[in-house]
């Protein structure tokens, strides 16, 4: 079973892919993309559809786990959030999503890094 984690961002999101078999995790990929800040949000907001489509496209994971709201100081940073994780959400149109909370990921001890070509 192969699951992406995704930390959304409306300037930068961050994503991983892990491929479970048996008791043995190995980490397929990570990265980040970000958005072109010149172009108007609805733009980058889309940017980011376009980027997790081609993340489900090649890898095709079967779950996704995404970093849940929380609540932030800042309201116009906080919906900016909000808009780039329904443009994930929605890029990632059939799959199951489990929601982490801020504090809850972490990483594992037993992780196996594949080949960094992918």
């Amino acid at each position: 079973m192969i699951v992406l984690g995704v930390d959304p961002g409306s300037r930068v999101t961050g994503y991983g892919l892990v491929e479970k078999r048996g008791h043995q995790m190995t980490c397929l990929h990570a990265g980040t993309f970000g958005t072109s800040l010149n172009r108007p949000f609805f733009e980058r907001i889309y940017e980011i559809f376009q980027s997790m489509t081609e993340i489900m496209n090649r890898f095709r994971p079967e779950e996704m786990a995404i970093e849940d709201l929380f609540f932030h100081k800042n309201l116009e940073s906080a919906m900016k959030i909000g808009h780039a994780r329904g443009a994930v959400l929605d890029g990632g149109e059939h799959l199951l999503v489990v929601l982490q909370g801020e504090l809850r990921v972490e990483p594992a001890d037993d992780v196996e890094l594949a080949d960094a070509s992918l």
